[in-house]
């Protein structure tokens, strides 16, 4: 039998150095130095109203965008709730390894002073991190997203150049023309070949840009349009598409993978309803949360931004369910 929420919050809480418990209220509440940084709330008191909770310190804003992304899970605590504390429900499924993080950061709200040099070593450490591209003909848009599974937050939003604006044919290798195919096979080899350089440059670069701020992305995720065999497409204009769709997903998850990251390849078509089931968010309100994602100095929020963002969401969500 799993322990009852309250001993393991209470492992959790006094983990922490120098954490210790006092009853105050009727209540176990967790402190640090005696000053509160957790408190749990029984079902049979009026602190609890008939459901067992946690609550704890949130940082400026945190509470209205967890309770807002999911309020079967986060709500505002009576008393303290105008302080800015999260209330964090324990009788339903618990994201263990998010409310170890939550109480950690009450703890480095409330810890003394000399705790804050270990918060600031925390804080500098990369962090939790996925990154999107929406491949598209000779570019692709990549978004490289933070946060947790309910509170993500876009930390960067670029262009991924595939091609060489130097030979704009790299643009679209197969094609000779409008609507023409390239039946030179040299020729092609050539494109292919420059793509592929130009892809290995561009991803080295955002990778290493990113490891400079602090980030560390392991999980990517690249979505195309569709994974026919350009081969079975008897239609030439459409099927020298479908061998550069093909080509320029193929450059970006093979440079990305020389970088060290595991790359998952999604359907555009299919995103939507996947990003639904891991969320558990109707695809309604999962639009309108997209569309809320961008920060406010991005550049384009378009659909290549928004189904970046949504794969790479998908990825969190992924990671922390295995956490579990």
């Amino acid at each position: 039998m799993p322990p009852a929420p309250v001993a393991r919050l209470r492992r959790l809480c006094l983990a922490l150095p120098e954490a210790h418990e006092v009853e105050a209220w009727g209540s176990p509440t967790f402190r640090v130095r005696n000053k509160l940084f957790a408190m749990y709330a029984s079902p049979s008191d009026h602190h609890g109203a008939g459901r067992p909770a946690v609550w704890c310190k949130a940082g400026p804003g945190n509470q209205a965008l967890m309770v807002q992304a999911d309020p079967r899970r986060f709500f505002v605590p009576p008393y303290v709730g105008p302080s800015g504390w999260i209330g964090v429900y324990l009788d339903g499924p618990v994201d263990w390894p998010e409310l170890t993080e939550l109480l950690r950061d009450s703890y480095d709200l409330t810890a003394p002073k000399r705790r804050e040099a270990q918060a600031a070593k925390r804080a500098a450490a990369p962090a939790r991190v996925a990154l999107g591209v929406r491949v598209k003909s000779g570019w692709a848009a990549a978004l490289l997203l933070g946060g947790s599974r309910d509170a993500p937050r876009v930390l960067d939003v670029t262009r991924l150049e595939l091609a060489d604006p130097r030979t704009p044919a790299s643009l679209q290798p197969y094609h000779a023309g409008f609507g023409t195919a390239q039946t030179d096979p040299r020729v092609v080899r050539r494109l292919v070949r420059l793509v592929e350089r130009v892809a290995r440059r561009s991803c080295a670069a955002l990778l290493g840009r990113y490891r400079a701020a602090g980030y560390a992305p392991r999980l990517a995720v690249v979505i195309g349009t569709s994974d026919t065999d350009p081969e079975r497409i008897t239609n030439a204009h459409i099927r020298i598409h479908a061998l550069e769709g093909r080509l320029f997903r193929r450059v970006v998850q093979e440079a990305l993978a020389a970088e060290g990251l595991r790359c998952e390849s999604r359907l555009e078509r299919d995103l939507l309803a996947g990003a639904t089931e891991a969320l558990g968010v109707p695809p309604a309100i999962l639009k309108r949360r997209l569309a809320a994602l961008k920060p406010a100095e991005a550049g384009p929020w378009r659909g290549e931004q928004k189904l970046a963002a949504l794969g790479a969401w998908t990825l969190l969500a992924a990671a922390e369910q295995k956490r579990r």
